[in-house]
């Protein structure tokens, strides 16, 4: 019986998950040094996906903001380490150009999914 070998392969991270993941990093320190993100109504403020803010005031950025929010430091962690490994694999085989379109296309598409439910 032949023995399978697996190989661990280390992919260099790629311009545009490291930005993006510098982007988020970024954000939520400074949302943790201004205000509490645990707070819903800080949260809105600062950019949270709001029904109300949407529809009545015309506030599309909160499309893109919220896909770069975190509500705990868990869950930045989490999301930077499955954007390192998965982002940095998608973006090696698709290209930066293509994989900032996949990246943003995505970000916002949760959104307005996310704004339906």
């Amino acid at each position: 019986m032949e023995r399978t070998k697996y190989r661990l392969t280390i992919i260099r991270p790629q311009m545009i998950s490291m930005l993006f993941m510098i982007i988020n990093i970024t954000y939520y320190f400074s949302l943790v040094k201004t205000g509490d993100v645990k707070d819903s109504d800080f949260m809105i403020r600062s950019g949270a996906l709001y029904v109300s803010g949407i529809v009545e005031n015309r506030e599309y950025y909160r499309f893109l903001t919220s896909s770069i929010m975190h509500f705990s430091l868990f869950h930045l962690v989490v999301n930077m380490i499955s954007l390192y490994c998965v982002g940095n694999y998608v973006e090696s085989h698709l290209g930066h150009g293509k994989f900032l379109v996949l990246y943003l296309c995505t970000s916002i598409g949760s959104s307005i999914f996310s704004f339906f439910d």
